[in-house]
């Protein structure tokens, strides 16, 4: 028998296997960047088609591979459970396109040219002749692609689809930098011919991509918001699903993100008192940001909590967990030219290389406080993101499933961690506990923050005010972070939604276990299917529950 497919891994109906197989294909061909990323070289030449023409048609055949799958008469239930979570995924893609038309609309810190091409140079072995060939044949096409966004950008001007102002001028500053930096300096010039090919197509490209921001898209900007946009609230509720797995109410929301507020702010008071005399969040608050000892001094210093904290998780984690990735972690700075208009870290899925990454923002290191660095470096590494990532990467389960990124199981999965992490005495004192809770506070503002902006009409300045006042985040971030919510509707959701549900799922299996609670035993139950929706994570727990009653 031939060896199963990785694309189809673990599946037993032949039908599945070929619909599996043909849309794993089709995935690699749409992201051959991404692609190159997970260390598959088949597409290494190419950059993606992001045509207005190549989106439609990529829903029409997401569509069809939806009704396909739903024609199969399947028998096993992890057969089963396969075809549910690719036709979910495929049904959140196809309502997001179909409503948002986002290719036409987004522009951000991370959705735009530079910040998408900046790792194109470490996707490629330079020291080769097929891997400078490959590097330089993405090149070559570097400026039809950044044409085809401009292409993108203007239909939506067309159609009424615009970024707001804050976003459009902060990817027209991000660009100007970019292009009035030395050009040996750039990501891109890795070689005499990309530095060559940067000088005489692909700088031109950029800067009509500037240009149409600048002078067509900011004059017409809307306030931020998709109450702002065409079809909006058909967009929000679109975006609502995509990222929680759920049709949720958006007030619903709102309300869910005050009560949570009203709770952690409970939690943050004793440590407030312990620490400052201080009980109220806008005090304390005020005191951490204007405390110059309670930030770092150096970028050195950044990496360097953020190493001690991973190696300190990296040792406790064997006693709740029966099984852990082999892939390692490692810490890396965010590159410069992305970092001060970004978030304060991100976490980068294991690689070509077998490595992932905590991704720590080290700019203006004076400006980014101590008291939340260990909670971050939980989330986004060890028991966090990596933990979870990258053990789905080593499951014997088809490839979209193990690098399916179910964002509130996944950012739900990462703030559950940060809790954790206190359960086994991770953190290094009351201040560093305090940064727990104000992470909490600040994935809890997010639900009221995201639904006020998309929802209820709410303006930066407000958004702003609600963040700085309710949580004990840096200014800096505050301000990152609403930018962030405006460009990426719904996301910022996933978090406390998530966590919510996969700690009401422990508590109800420690009811129903009592003393023959394992708590390892449970993360496996979470953990061995690789990402799910909400609702089939729940299903999947209750059964197991069942089983071991």
């Amino acid at each position: 028998m031939a060896e199963p497919r990785q694309s189809s891994l673990g599946v037993d109906d032949p039908a599945l296997r070929a619909l599996l197989d043909e849309a794993w294909s089709a995935q690699l061909q749409r992201h051959p960047v991404w692609a190159s990323r997970i260390g598959d070289r088949t597409h290494a030449h190419r950059l993606p088609d992001l045509s207005h023409d190549a989106h439609l048609q990529a829903l029409d055949e997401a569509e069809d591979r939806i009704a396909r799958a739903e024609q199969l008469d399947l028998s096993e239930p992890t057969d089963e459970l396969t075809r549910e979570l690719l036709v979910h995924g495929l049904e959140g893609f196809v309502r997001e396109g179909r409503t948002c038309r986002s290719w036409t609309w987004v522009v951000g810190a991370q959705d735009n040219p530079v910040s998408r091409t900046a790792e194109l140079p470490k996707l490629h072995d330079l020291g080769t002749d097929d891997g400078r060939e490959a590097f330089h044949a993405r090149l070559e096409q570097l400026p039809a692609w950044v044409d085809e966004q401009v292409s993108n950008l203007t239909i939506g001007l067309r159609t009424g689809r615009v970024a707001d102002a804050e976003s459009l001028a902060r990817v027209v500053d991000l660009v100007d930098r970019e292009l009035a930096r030395p050009r040996d300096e750039r990501p891109l010039a890795a070689t005499p011919h990309a530095q060559q090919l940067l000088a005489e197509r692909i700088d031109p490209a950029l800067q009509r991509y500037r240009d149409l921001l600048a002078h067509q898209l900011a004059p017409a900007a809307p306030p931020p918001g998709l109450t702002h946009a065409p079809d909006g609230a058909a967009c929000y509720a679109a975006r609502i699903r995509q990222h929680t797995g759920s049709d949720l109410d958006p007030d619903d929301v709102h309300r869910t993100g005050l009560q949570e507020l009203r709770r952690i702010a409970e939690e943050i008071a004793p440590l407030g008192e312990e620490l400052f005399g201080l009980s109220r969040v806008t005090e304390i608050g005020a005191h951490l940001r204007s405390s110059p000892e309670l930030h770092f001094a150096t970028a050195d210093e950044i990496r360097a909590t953020a190493t001690a904290t991973l190696q300190r998780a990296q040792s406790a984690v064997p006693s709740v967990f029966a099984r852990l990735p082999t892939a390692p972690c490692e810490v890396r700075p965010i590159p410069a030219h992305i970092a001060p208009f970004t978030y304060i870290a991100y976490y980068q899925p294991v690689d070509a290389s077998g490595v992932g990454a905590y991704c720590v923002n080290t700019h203006a290191p004076t400006t980014r406080p101590r008291w939340d660095a260990e909670a971050l470096a939980f989330h986004e590494s060890v028991p966090g993101h990596h933990l979870q990532l990258a053990l789905a990467r080593e499951l014997s389960i088809p490839a979209f499933r193990r690098h399916r990124y179910e964002t509130a199981y996944c950012e739900g999965w990462a703030l559950y961690a940060e809790r954790l992490a206190d359960e086994l005495q991770l953190y290094s004192g009351a201040l560093d506990r305090l940064g727990m809770h104000s992470f909490d506070a600040w994935r809890a503002a997010r639900l009221v923050v995201d639904t006020g902006i998309h929802h209820r009409g709410w303006s930066r300045e407000r958004a702003v005010a609600f963040l700085a006042d309710h949580t004990l985040l840096a200014p800096n971030n505050v301000d990152n972070e609403v930018n962030r919510y405006i460009g990426w509707p719904g996301q910022a959701l996933a978090y406390k939604l998530g966590q919510l549900e996969v700690l009401a799922l422990r508590d109800e299996a420690r009811s129903a276990r009592g003393a023959r609670f394992d708590l390892a035993a449970f993360h496996t139950a979470v953990l061995e299917a690789g990402p799910l929706p909400l609702p089939i994570l729940r299903r999947r727990v209750q059964r197991w529950l069942h089983s071991a009653a």
